[in-house]
C-alpha cells in the first residue's frame, strides 16, 4: 500500500488497517517531519511503540498463528537540519521513528563516479 501519513493514520484511528498484522514495513519519505504532532509522529506514538518489538529470530518464518508485532521501519531524509542542536534533533528522530541515522562513508562527487549518465540526442 502507499499512502499519505494522514490517510494512513485515519484508517489506523478507523481501524481499517491493523499496524502489527497487516503492515510488514513502513517507509516514512522527508522523515524530518516526524515530531510534535505530525501524522508520522502519531503514527508511530499511536500504534507501533505500543506493540511488543519484532524478534529478529523470526524474521522471514511464516508463522501458522499471526501475532501483532512491530513492522520494520526504513525512514528516508535528504533535507539537512537547520539551526539548533543538530544532534538533539537526530537523537529525536531517531526515538520517534525507532531508527538508526545512517549516511554514506562517501560524498556525491565520489558516487557519481559509478552512475552512468545517458547521453541525449536530437533526431530530426
Amino acid at each position: 500500500m502507499v499512502s499519505t501519513p494522514q490517510v494512513l493514520l485515519d484508517a489506523l484511528r478507523h481501524g481499517y488497517i491493523l499496524v502489527g498484522m497487516d503492515i510488514g514495513l513502513i517507509i516514512f519519505d522527508e522523515a524530518h517531519h516526524a515530531v510534535d504532532n505530525d501524522p508520522y509522529n502519531r503514527i508511530m506514538q499511536e500504534f507501533y511503540h505500543k506493540l511488543p518489538p519484532m524478534d529478529p529470530s523470526l524474521t522471514g518464518i511464516v508463522s501458522s498463528q499471526r501475532r501483532m508485532r512491530r513492522p520494520m521501519i526504513m525512514s528516508l531524509i535528504a533535507s539537512p537540519i537547520f539551526g539548533g542542536n543538530v544532534d538533539k534533533a537526530f537523537r529525536m528522530i531517531e526515538t520517534n521513528l525507532d531508527s538508526v541515522i545512517v549516511s554514506p562513508c562517501q560524498t556525491r562527487s565520489a558516487l557519481a563516479e559509478f552512475v552512468h549518465r545517458p547521453t541525449f540526442k536530437h533526431i530530426v
